[in-house]
């Protein structure tokens, strides 16, 4: 019976990876490559969950969809220096929960393939029908997910010492995850990068991140909320 159950979820979830997602129809303004780097201004930037230094194939990414009931998966590509980003929503009303396949129509595979998941990281939100109606983020990934991630990596913009706190509704007890200055020139896009251990998170854990601010002689503290869910477990 055991052997029976491995080789079902062994299968099924080679069904998720064989059946690539495509993108919902695009403007040819989806994606831009710069030739003069930008100066960007968002905080929330990439949330992967996994990371490490062999180039990418820039034609498809992976993300863990948990259960929802909702009709969009919004992508948001950056590269760290700044001179690539991408906007492009997909259809994920009938997906089941689990780890998809997702196709990215680039037009710029050339230069995207230099790049490492370190180098340019992915923010994936599902909501209703576009990134002004997100109703939480997931993580993805530029490699096949093969087990569920032990660790959860957050890249953020700023310039100010920033901390994730993961706060447990439930108990009310938090814990919070010192955030790390990226050391490599040209980080424009992001510059910090944050590790959140997965064991600590479950249905009754909000995040956000906390920054301190000095104004005048006073010491407050920016919050900005990451609504985030991951699949169960059993999911992936």
């Amino acid at each position: 019976m055991k052997f029976n159950l491995a080789v079902f979820l062994f299968l099924s979830y080679l069904t998720c990876f064989s059946q690539e997602i495509l993108p919902i129809s695009t403007d040819n303004d989806w994606e831009v490559w710069y030739d003069k780097v930008p100066v960007s201004g968002e905080i929330r930037v990439g949330i992967m969950n996994s990371i490490g230094d062999a180039n990418i194939n820039p034609s498809f990414f992976y993300v863990m969809i948990p259960n929802h009931s909702n009709n969009i998966l919004q992508c948001e590509i950056s590269s760290r220096d700044g001179r690539y980003e991408a906007s492009i929503s997909y259809n994920i009303e009938n997906l089941k929960p689990g780890n998809h396949k997702f196709s990215l129509p680039t037009q710029h595979k050339n230069e995207l393939k230099k790049y490492t998941s370190k180098d340019i990281t992915i923010l994936t939100s599902i909501g209703e029908t576009s990134l002004e109606n997100t109703a939480f983020y997931v993580s993805a990934s530029w490699d096949p997910i093969v087990k569920y991630p032990e660790i959860i990596y957050i890249y953020i913009n700023s310039e100010r010492k920033s901390t994730i706190v993961i706060q447990n509704l439930k108990s009310g007890t938090s814990q919070g995850y010192p955030c790390e200055k990226i050391q490599a020139t040209s980080s424009i896009a992001y510059n910090s990068l944050c590790k959140i251990p997965t064991k600590n998170l479950d249905l009754n854990s909000t995040l956000f991140i906390k920054q301190r601010v000095r104004k005048m002689n006073k010491i407050t503290y920016n919050r900005y909320p990451i609504t985030f869910k991951l699949p169960s477990n059993g999911d992936d």
